[in-house]
């Protein structure tokens, strides 16, 4: 099975270009907030950039590669093929709002840069990224395990300025929202929630082997940023009280304690099911898509097992390609006897895993093992037996199905699950 794993995100193309740079006021700028799902209020301003000088910025000259001050403004050039970033040193910002004039210097247009919020110096990769591609399209992104990490999709973006062209930035960082405007228009939005605080600063990567990106930065400025809408923070108990077959119970415990938010709706309920059968096989629970964000529990329980060992499981969020049996997406929830340990599976869309955990369990033949597993946004937090073992572990964020899933090499093994129900989370949230 291919598995894949994409953090869904709303992206919005809102033509009318109009100078973000050079106002004196930020009257201008609020009103390009307002394009926002979120309500964002610009603060003061907290930095301006002097690339005259240079100061607090890093400096690199060395063989085909240059990052630094040139003639009053910021230039990094290279070709090593994966993003070089530098970042403002002397101070720190969590909520901002990031205006910058970037333009692409080198001849081929195929190559990527913008800037960058919440970065660690120490680490590279970290932060989020407001990438431009020269040939006129746009995303959000990060990195995880050295991976980058797609927090948007490229979208195509009609009023940016091609090839070798100068293009306005704007880049919202506030909690955990994140939107990337370009001259005056907003083409993306995300929500994450891994970085808190960071450098600001600016990267760029070529796309093509051994080709020269070469990008020009001025007129950057920081101002602090402040998210007005009413946010949602899950907290999570160490241990649950609630049976978890009494599903009203435990959503009612899972809201008091502000693990869920209020509203949603039992979606799916069955009182058993089982498999036995070899390969990889998925029964779904439902012959149609689940709302993505979900509570989903049950008992799990491996009644026989062969010597190669058995994996009984639920898997959430699958897509599958049209016309054909290819898995392109889920999360998964495994147990494996032979093994004692307990799997939790989410892969990006390329194949790059978003999350691969291993738990040592202590699993019994013929013994049930009760899960509860919640997906909200690109999150997911698991309970077994009513302990809490993961919380805000990064997962996929899309639609799809939910199932039963056995793994088998061999006949002989037998899975079986009871008290099934799944609880719709609002959407909204």
């Amino acid at each position: 099975m291919k598995r894949r794993t994409g953090v869904v995100l709303t992206i919005l193309l809102i033509l009318g270009w109009v100078t973000i740079i050079g106002q004196e006021d930020g009257n201008n700028i609020q009103q390009f907030l307002q394009q926002g799902s979120q309500s964002v209020a610009m603060g003061e301003l907290r930095y301006q950039a002097d690339f005259a000088t240079g100061a607090g910025w890093q400096f690199l000259d060395y063989s085909s590669r240059f990052v630094g001050t040139e003639a009053g403004r910021y230039r990094i050039s290279h070709s090593s093929g994966v993003p070089i970033r530098a970042t403002y040193e002397d101070d720190s910002f969590a909520n901002s709002i990031i205006l910058s004039k970037t333009t692409l210097l080198s001849e081929d247009p195929d190559a990527g840069y913008g800037v960058v919020c919440r970065g660690d110096p120490q680490l590279a990769g970290t932060g989020y990224y407001f990438f431009l591609r020269g040939t006129g399209f746009a995303r959000i992104f990060t990195y995880e395990r050295g991976a980058a990490i797609n927090l948007t999709d490229w979208v195509a973006v009609p009023n940016m300025n091609t090839g070798q062209g100068t293009n306005e930035i704007m880049a919202v960082c506030s909690n955990r929202y994140l939107a990337l405007y370009i001259n005056g228009d907003l083409v993306a939005e995300a929500e994450d929630s891994t970085y808190v605080d960071g450098r600001v600063g600016f990267a760029a990567v070529n796309y093509i082997t051994d080709r020269v990106v070469n990008v020009a930065l001025n007129d950057f400025r920081v101002f602090e940023s402040t998210l007005l809408n009413q946010e949602f923070v899950a907290q999570f108990n160490p241990t649950l009280q609630s049976v978890q077959h009494d599903w009203h119970a435990t959503i009612s415990e899972l809201q008091r304690v502000s693990s869920i938010p209020e509203g949603g709706d039992l979606f799916y309920s069955e009182s058993s099911a089982s498999l036995e059968l070899v390969g990889d096989t998925y029964e779904p629970l439902l012959g149609r898509f689940v709302p993505h964000n979900i509570v989903l529990s049950g008992e799990i329980m491996i009644t026989a097992t062969p010597s190669s060992g058995v994996q009984c499981g639920f898997v959430s969020r699958l897509q599958q390609a049209l016309f054909s049996d290819e898995t392109l997406s889920y999360f998964e929830f495994g147990a494996n006897l032979l093994d004692d340990v307990i799997t939790v599976y989410s892969e990006e869309e390329n194949g790059d895993a978003v999350a691969l955990e291993n738990y040592p369990y202590d699993l019994q033949i013929g013994v049930p093992l009760n899960v509860l597993y919640i997906l909200n946004g690109n999150r997911a937090t698991i309970y077994v037996n009513r302990e809490l073992i993961v919380s805000d572990l990064r997962i996929a964020d899309h639609y799809g199905v939910s199932g039963l899933i056995m793994r088998a090499e061999e006949t002989g093994g037998r899975c079986n699950w009871r008290n099934l129900w799944i609880y719709a989370l609002p959407e909204s949230q």
